[in-house]
């Protein structure tokens, strides 16, 4: 290893790096400025989970001051699906993503902080209610759904072959 390098890499890259003390500082920010946007992010979510139940999803929506997450999931796609509060390296506090195919409360947000979207001091009403659509139709892709038509014909011949 050229540690040569790798030292001058860490010295070009440090001045980029949050201390701990500013992470705690970002921190305490986005959290005051979250909290003041609760009701918005409430009142958005709860529209969304209301429509959502008339289609006969199951959902999960937690606002509260300490926690943010909605997952949701209809029977026939992989799931949860939904999203929750992260906070992003960056600092900011952002949405990130829960993966239907992978685990239940995992998430990821984009590595690019600007590609997010935010929840505290650079909350957008607009940028979230497009990005639970971006999200739920991503989760109503046809590669989300548990039976292929394949798969369908096969248990319909199942059943059907069992009635006789």
């Amino acid at each position: 290893m050229n540690w040569t390098e790798f030292d001058r890499r860490l010295r070009i890259a440090s001045p980029f790096i949050l201390t701990d003390d500013e992470r705690k500082g970002v921190a305490s920010v986005e959290q005051a400025a979250y909290e003041r946007n609760l009701s918005t992010l409430r009142r958005v979510l709860e529209d969304h989970q209301a429509e959502m139940q008339k289609r006969s999803f199951w959902t999960e929506l937690i606002v509260e001051h300490d926690k943010f997450s909605f997952r949701y999931s209809l029977p026939g796609f992989y799931g949860p699906g939904g999203f929750r509060s992260m906070f992003h390296a960056a600092g900011p506090l952002v949405l990130a993503t829960i993966n239907p195919a992978g685990d239940a409360v995992a998430a990821f947000y984009r590595n690019e902080l600007a590609d997010n979207v935010f929840l505290g001091e650079s909350f957008d009403e607009v940028a979230l209610v497009s990005f639970i659509e971006k999200n739920l139709l991503e989760y109503l892709k046809p590669e989300n759904q548990i039976l292929s038509l394949d798969d369908y014909t096969f248990v319909q011949q199942l059943l059907a072959e069992n009635e006789a």
